[in-house]
Protein backbone atom coordinates (compact mmCIF):
# COMPACT_ATOMS: atom_id res chain seq x y z
CA UNK A 1 0.00 0.00 0.00
CA UNK A 2 1.44 3.30 -0.84
CA UNK A 3 0.15 5.76 1.10
CA UNK A 4 1.13 8.57 -0.17
CA UNK A 5 -1.37 7.46 -3.52
CA UNK A 6 -4.04 6.92 -0.61
CA UNK A 7 -3.58 10.72 0.86
CA UNK A 8 -3.73 11.81 -2.97
CA UNK A 9 -7.44 10.38 -3.33
CA UNK A 10 -8.44 10.91 0.14
CA UNK A 11 -7.59 14.80 -0.66
CA UNK A 12 -9.33 14.53 -3.90
CA UNK A 13 -12.25 13.30 -2.51
CA UNK A 14 -12.40 16.01 0.27
CA UNK A 15 -10.40 18.89 -0.68
CA UNK A 16 -8.60 18.66 2.53
CA UNK A 17 -4.92 16.87 3.26
CA UNK A 18 -3.87 14.60 6.31
CA UNK A 19 -1.05 16.95 8.02
CA UNK A 20 0.07 15.67 11.25
CA UNK A 21 -1.63 12.44 11.69
CA UNK A 22 0.67 9.59 11.80
CA UNK A 23 0.48 5.97 11.10
CA UNK A 24 1.57 2.61 13.60
CA UNK A 25 1.54 -0.75 12.66
CA UNK A 26 1.69 -3.63 15.46
CA UNK A 27 2.35 -6.99 15.11
CA UNK A 28 -0.15 -9.01 16.61
CA UNK A 29 2.11 -9.56 19.17
CA UNK A 30 2.32 -5.86 20.19
CA UNK A 31 -1.58 -5.50 20.30
CA UNK A 32 -1.95 -7.99 22.82
CA UNK A 33 0.80 -6.72 25.54
CA UNK A 34 -0.69 -3.53 24.43
CA UNK A 35 -3.49 -4.81 25.79
CA UNK A 36 -6.46 -3.41 23.05
CA UNK A 37 -9.23 -5.32 22.58
CA UNK A 38 -8.72 -8.11 20.03
CA UNK A 39 -12.20 -7.46 18.37
CA UNK A 40 -10.88 -4.37 16.95
CA UNK A 41 -8.13 -4.08 14.53
CA UNK A 42 -7.46 -0.50 14.62
CA UNK A 43 -8.47 2.92 16.46
CA UNK A 44 -7.34 6.27 16.20
CA UNK A 45 -6.05 8.67 18.82
CA UNK A 46 -7.37 12.13 19.16
CA UNK A 47 -5.18 13.65 21.60
CA UNK A 48 -1.98 11.92 19.95
CA UNK A 49 -3.18 12.38 16.20
CA UNK A 50 -1.78 8.59 16.08
CA UNK A 51 -4.27 5.47 14.27
CA UNK A 52 -2.71 2.62 15.85
CA UNK A 53 -3.20 -0.46 13.49
CA UNK A 54 -2.84 -4.44 14.47
CA UNK A 55 -1.29 -5.24 11.44
CA UNK A 56 -1.87 -8.92 11.37
CA UNK A 57 -5.63 -7.36 10.87
CA UNK A 58 -7.87 -10.16 8.19
CA UNK A 59 -9.31 -5.87 6.66
CA UNK A 60 -6.02 -4.17 7.07
CA UNK A 61 -6.09 -1.88 3.88
CA UNK A 62 -10.17 -0.60 5.12
CA UNK A 63 -8.71 -0.27 8.42
CA UNK A 64 -6.09 2.35 7.74
CA UNK A 65 -8.83 4.39 5.45
CA UNK A 66 -10.92 4.40 8.36
CA UNK A 67 -8.84 5.36 11.06
CA UNK A 68 -5.84 7.16 9.60
CA UNK A 69 -7.58 9.16 6.99
CA UNK A 70 -10.80 9.40 8.15
CA UNK A 71 -10.25 10.02 11.80
CA UNK A 72 -7.27 11.82 11.10
CA UNK A 73 -8.22 14.07 8.15
CA UNK A 74 -11.90 14.37 10.96
CA UNK A 75 -9.85 15.76 13.74
CA UNK A 76 -7.34 17.79 11.98
CA UNK A 77 -9.98 19.86 10.08
CA UNK A 78 -13.64 19.67 11.48
CA UNK A 79 -14.53 21.71 14.41
CA UNK A 80 -15.94 18.77 15.95
CA UNK A 81 -12.93 17.04 15.33
CA UNK A 82 -10.86 19.42 16.84
CA UNK A 83 -13.02 19.71 20.02
CA UNK A 84 -12.82 16.22 21.02
CA UNK A 85 -9.14 16.67 20.42
CA UNK A 86 -8.96 19.27 22.61
CA UNK A 87 -11.34 17.29 25.06
CA UNK A 88 -9.16 13.96 24.93
CA UNK A 89 -6.00 15.72 25.32
CA UNK A 90 -7.93 17.46 28.60
CA UNK A 91 -9.19 13.48 29.38
CA UNK A 92 -12.57 14.86 29.28
CA UNK A 93 -15.31 12.42 27.75
CA UNK A 94 -14.87 13.60 24.26
CA UNK A 95 -18.77 13.99 23.13
CA UNK A 96 -22.24 13.08 23.64
CA UNK A 97 -22.93 9.12 21.98
CA UNK A 98 -25.07 10.85 19.02
CA UNK A 99 -22.15 13.36 17.78
CA UNK A 100 -19.59 10.74 18.14
CA UNK A 101 -21.34 7.91 16.14
CA UNK A 102 -23.01 10.16 13.36
CA UNK A 103 -20.46 12.51 12.80
CA UNK A 104 -16.64 11.20 13.78
CA UNK A 105 -17.56 7.51 12.97
CA UNK A 106 -20.12 8.64 10.10
CA UNK A 107 -17.42 10.34 8.32
CA UNK A 108 -14.81 7.94 8.15
CA UNK A 109 -16.94 4.84 7.46
CA UNK A 110 -18.04 6.94 4.09
CA UNK A 111 -14.28 8.14 3.28
CA UNK A 112 -13.09 4.49 4.14
CA UNK A 113 -15.99 3.34 1.56
CA UNK A 114 -14.67 6.04 -0.88
CA UNK A 115 -11.08 4.53 -0.64
CA UNK A 116 -12.22 0.90 -0.80
CA UNK A 117 -14.80 1.77 -4.06
CA UNK A 118 -11.07 3.36 -5.56
CA UNK A 119 -8.66 0.08 -4.67
CA UNK A 120 -10.78 -2.62 -5.01
CA UNK A 121 -10.93 -2.99 -1.30
CA UNK A 122 -15.27 -3.00 -1.53
CA UNK A 123 -15.52 -6.97 -0.66
CA UNK A 124 -13.14 -6.33 2.29
CA UNK A 125 -15.25 -3.58 3.18
CA UNK A 126 -18.35 -5.07 3.05
CA UNK A 127 -17.07 -7.40 5.76
CA UNK A 128 -15.74 -5.00 7.80
CA UNK A 129 -19.06 -3.40 8.01
CA UNK A 130 -21.01 -6.25 9.04
CA UNK A 131 -18.32 -6.92 12.50
CA UNK A 132 -18.88 -3.04 13.44
CA UNK A 133 -21.69 -2.67 15.69
CA UNK A 134 -24.82 -1.39 13.88
CA UNK A 135 -24.51 2.42 14.81
CA UNK A 136 -21.92 2.60 12.30
CA UNK A 137 -24.15 0.73 9.59
CA UNK A 138 -27.03 3.47 10.31
CA UNK A 139 -24.49 6.01 10.44
CA UNK A 140 -22.71 5.48 7.19
CA UNK A 141 -26.12 5.19 5.52
CA UNK A 142 -27.05 8.72 6.91
CA UNK A 143 -24.09 9.95 5.69
CA UNK A 144 -24.77 8.48 2.03
CA UNK A 145 -28.26 10.25 1.80
CA UNK A 146 -26.63 13.86 2.55
CA UNK A 147 -24.06 12.76 -0.49
CA UNK A 148 -26.91 11.81 -2.72
CA UNK A 149 -29.24 15.04 -1.75
CA UNK A 150 -26.61 17.55 -1.27
CA UNK A 151 -23.05 15.91 -2.92
CA UNK A 152 -19.87 15.53 -1.44
CA UNK A 153 -19.82 19.16 -0.39
CA UNK A 154 -23.02 18.18 1.98
CA UNK A 155 -21.15 15.54 3.59
CA UNK A 156 -18.32 17.51 4.19
CA UNK A 157 -20.34 20.53 6.15
CA UNK A 158 -22.62 18.37 7.63
CA UNK A 159 -19.45 16.84 9.34
CA UNK A 160 -18.03 20.38 10.58
CA UNK A 161 -15.38 20.80 7.87
CA UNK A 162 -14.74 24.50 6.16
CA UNK A 163 -16.83 25.46 3.48
CA UNK A 164 -15.14 25.73 0.23
CA UNK A 165 -16.31 27.57 -2.72
CA UNK A 166 -19.40 28.01 -1.15
CA UNK A 167 -21.47 30.41 -4.31
CA UNK A 168 -19.98 27.17 -6.80
CA UNK A 169 -21.32 24.46 -4.18
CA UNK A 170 -24.03 25.69 -3.79
CA UNK A 171 -25.63 26.38 -7.60
CA UNK A 172 -24.22 23.08 -7.80
CA UNK A 173 -26.30 21.39 -4.82
CA UNK A 174 -28.95 23.47 -4.99
CA UNK A 175 -30.79 21.70 -7.99
CA UNK A 176 -29.69 18.48 -6.87
CA UNK A 177 -31.65 18.80 -4.41
CA UNK A 178 -35.23 20.58 -5.35
CA UNK A 179 -34.76 18.48 -8.89
CA UNK A 180 -37.33 20.04 -11.23
CA UNK A 181 -38.54 22.86 -8.75
CA UNK A 182 -35.28 24.58 -9.17
CA UNK A 183 -36.80 25.53 -12.66
CA UNK A 184 -39.25 27.65 -10.91
CA UNK A 185 -36.82 29.97 -8.88
CA UNK A 186 -36.15 33.19 -10.63
CA UNK A 187 -34.53 34.49 -7.81
CA UNK A 188 -31.92 32.82 -4.92
CA UNK A 189 -30.23 34.56 -2.22
CA UNK A 190 -27.29 33.48 -0.11
CA UNK A 191 -26.12 35.11 3.19
CA UNK A 192 -23.08 34.10 5.48
CA UNK A 193 -21.26 32.29 2.65
CA UNK A 194 -17.91 34.26 3.34
CA UNK A 195 -17.50 32.45 6.78
CA UNK A 196 -16.23 29.18 6.50
CA UNK A 197 -17.86 27.47 9.65
CA UNK A 198 -20.66 29.53 9.69
CA UNK A 199 -24.10 29.10 8.70
CA UNK A 200 -25.39 29.56 4.73
CA UNK A 201 -28.70 31.28 4.72
CA UNK A 202 -30.58 30.98 1.63
CA UNK A 203 -33.32 32.89 0.46
CA UNK A 204 -35.72 31.39 -2.45
CA UNK A 205 -38.36 33.21 -4.59
CA UNK A 206 -40.01 30.59 -6.17
CA UNK A 207 -42.58 30.89 -9.14
CA UNK A 208 -44.71 27.65 -7.51
CA UNK A 209 -47.41 29.20 -6.04
CA UNK A 210 -47.96 25.21 -4.58
CA UNK A 211 -44.34 25.02 -2.89
CA UNK A 212 -44.34 26.00 0.46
Amino acid sequence: MNLDEIATQAQEITGFNIQTSQLVLLTRAQWREATYPEQIYGFYSPGKGIAFVNKDSPSLRPTIYHELFGHGLFCEWSRIGRAIVQRDQEHVTPVTEHQYVDTYEGFAVWLEHKLCTLNDDESAFKQTLLNRPEEYSRAFSQSNDVEQNFGTWGVMCAAGFPKKDILANLRACLPRFFKEEYSTFPLVLAYGYRKEHADTDVFIVSQDKNLH
